[in-house]
């Protein structure tokens, strides 16, 4: 079955056209080079296919579609990307983030190495989360941190590192 333009439209008014955990806007306006764009997504509570996120068998066709098993969530509640740090402490953390994550019912958790100075590095973090996926590794650039005490984006001071997180994030967030 397909999600009904009744239901659809249902949906995005009932939720205010806002991100269901952040309230986020899910569309945005259009710029001078865009015209507006769908930033949501409209997602499925329980699953229809058997190895998808909280899966019923139990759960009806007829009800997959329907309204009270639809939400909206902007595109960073729908896959969350967790930053991790070469670091015991910083895995931990990556480690509640999931569990909170998945309290929430955000089950597509991905993580971002960051600060990596070397292979050692980017391999304790695939040894030591091995049950996590991977969207890539940032290297570690002084220049982020130079950016960051002068308040200024990362990207102005690296723009290398932003060509790194674009090829990261191709295929990620169509």
């Amino acid at each position: 079955m397909a999600i009904f333009n009744k239901t659809r439209k249902i949906l995005w008014g009932r939720a205010g056209n806002r991100c269901a955990i952040c309230k986020h806007v899910l569309v945005v306006n259009s710029t001078p080079k865009n015209d507006e764009s769908v930033i949501g997504e409209e997602c499925h509570i329980v699953s229809g296919q058997t190895n998808g996120p909280r899966y019923d068998p139990t759960f009806t066709k007829e009800k997959l579609d329907s309204f009270e098993n639809l939400m909206l969530l902007c595109r960073i509640h729908h896959k969350m990307i967790v930053i991790v740090e070469p670091g015991t402490r910083s895995i931990e953390t990556a480690r509640q983030i999931k569990r909170l994550s998945e309290g929430l019912g955000i089950k597509n958790i991905e993580i971002v190495g960051n600060k990596i100075r070397s292979e050692r590095d980017k391999d304790f973090l695939l040894k030591n989360m091995n049950n996590f996926s991977f969207l890539g590794f940032l290297p570690f650039n002084e220049n982020i941190i130079e950016a960051d005490l002068d308040g200024r984006p990362p990207y102005e001071k690296d723009p290398e590192g932003l060509k790194i997180v674009s090829e990261m994030m191709k295929g990620h967030f169509n």
